[in-house]
């Protein structure tokens, strides 16, 4: 004798997954909205593409050179001091103990080349080069001090 039950086809199909669908679609929609609303900033990096010096523009006439403040941050520092930036402006190597004095000494060469060597602020190039160890904090710690002195034209360079 054979049951009943035998006969009727089975189907697996498993949990229904509609709502799910439904859930996720509501989801994806409210953080697509969301998203372009948000602005996110970037670090901006103005820092020239070049070869090989000046380049020439159409007329004959060469991009005028910016003069380079280079601001070498290093990562070696002392474990009784460990907020000490150890920084290298131009290749003179200085131990700064707090932002404010890497405001003024960034202030005090913009103001010496604005007046000495008739620059104005868009011929001043500042570019920071980490070193391989060196963190994201130290980092941001000297681009808001370029910026409080002042340094409209910022780059990253390659960390050394």
């Amino acid at each position: 004798m054979r049951l009943a039950t035998a006969q009727k086809v089975h189907y697996d199909s498993g949990p229904n997954m509609t709502p799910l669908v439904d859930i996720v679609m509501v989801i994806l929609i409210f953080l697509m909205l969301t998203g372009t609303l948000i602005r996110t900033q970037f670090f901006r990096a103005n820092l020239p593409v070049t070869t090989g010096g000046e380049k020439a523009v159409e007329g004959g006439l060469t991009l005028p050179k910016d003069v380079k403040i280079e601001v070498r941050v290093d990562s070696v520092a002392r474990r009784d001091e460990p907020d000490d930036l150890y920084v290298r402006i131009n290749n003179q190597r200085d131990v700064i103990q707090t932002d404010a004095d890497l405001v003024r000494i960034l202030k005090g060469l913009r103001l010496s080349l604005m007046q000495e060597q008739k620059k104005s602020d868009d011929e001043i190039q500042v570019i920071i080069s980490p070193g391989r160890f060196v963190k994201y904090q130290t980092v941001v710690r000297v681009l808001t001090a370029a910026n409080e002195a002042e340094l409209k034209k910022v780059a990253f360079g390659t960390s050394h």
